[in-house]
């Protein structure tokens, strides 16, 4: 299958089967609209540690990213009490969906209309409006003390890039939602795609990056991502930012393609080995 957009040339293709999951999936509703997100590890009123999973084109409840939520749910539970949730930022409309009947290059040319007319239509706001108007309220309806919590965000793909933008967005004093004021204390973008910054915002990379100023956020790039040490404008950007070493803001991961962690086959052990090492 040829890959989305936003991705580069011979990245994973989308998973054909979903692994088992332990969390659960709940409607949450505020100011009108509604979506799904995936729930895992401690109740959400006793936990001092909250992550945010953005996921992948593909959409939140596809691939592995339930696995990959209760994998890292487990993980940060054996130190501090912790909740990680998959919301539905696309409203239960995937930005691209792999048509099985169609040969590959049939397939793109199915998505990639529809992808370009969505991500162009309403600008980042359509996808930043979810988490701050809907999901972060509930959350603090449920019980998070926003000032005692750290909230978190782990980004795929075009995850990756929300992560950023929904980071940005709290910087801004100019934005337009006086709901709830939230601090993010770090993001990780795994394999991700910063591209749809050009595509949607009309901007740089780099700008999107410089946005966020000293804020703690890695990238754990695949072979075929552009955004590894030494040969990236936006690495250079985040390590002078953070004051670190470029090879402390951006770790590659050169033995698998993009989309290895959200999307890849567990069942090769080649992969599973390389996704549990991400998850750590």
């Amino acid at each position: 299958m040829a890959s989305p957009p936003c991705c580069p040339p011979n990245s994973t293709p989308a998973l054909d089967h979903k692994p088992s999951f332990a969390g659960r999936i709940v409607d949450i509703e505020n100011n009108g609209a509604a979506l799904k997100s995936y729930v895992t590890g401690s109740p959400l009123e006793s936990s001092t540690l909250i992550v945010i999973v953005f996921s992948d084109v593909f959409g939140y409840n596809s691939g592995r990213h339930f696995e990959f939520a209760d994998h890292l749910s487990i993980l940060l539970n054996k130190n501090v009490k912790s909740t990680v949730l998959v919301p539905d930022v696309f409203m239960g409309k995937p930005l691209f969906v792999e048509h099985r009947f169609l040969p590959g290059f049939l397939s793109h040319l199915w998505n990639v209309p529809s992808f370009l007319f969505r991500v162009c239509s309403g600008g980042a706001k359509k996808f930043i409006d979810p988490v701050y108007n809907i999901l972060l309220p509930w959350l603090v309806e449920q019980g998070m003390k926003v000032s005692a919590s750290s909230l978190s965000w782990v980004g795929f793909c075009f995850g990756g890039w929300l992560g950023c933008q929904v980071t940005a967005y709290s910087h801004n004093e100019e934005n337009d939602n006086d709901t709830i004021q939230i601090t993010w204390k770090c993001g990780v973008g795994i394999h991700p795609a910063l591209s749809p910054e050009r595509i949607i915002v009309g901007k740089s990379e780099e700008e999107l990056i410089m946005s966020l100023g000293d804020f703690s956020v890695k990238l754990m790039p695949a072979s075929n991502d552009p955004y590894h040490p030494g040969k990236s404008k936006v690495v250079e950007i985040m390590a002078l930012n953070q004051s670190l070493p470029q090879d402390q803001v951006s770790i590659p991961f050169d033995n698998v393609k993009h989309g290895f962690c959200s999307r890849g086959d567990s069942n090769d052990d080649s992969v599973r080995n390389t996704q549990e090492k991400a998850e750590r």
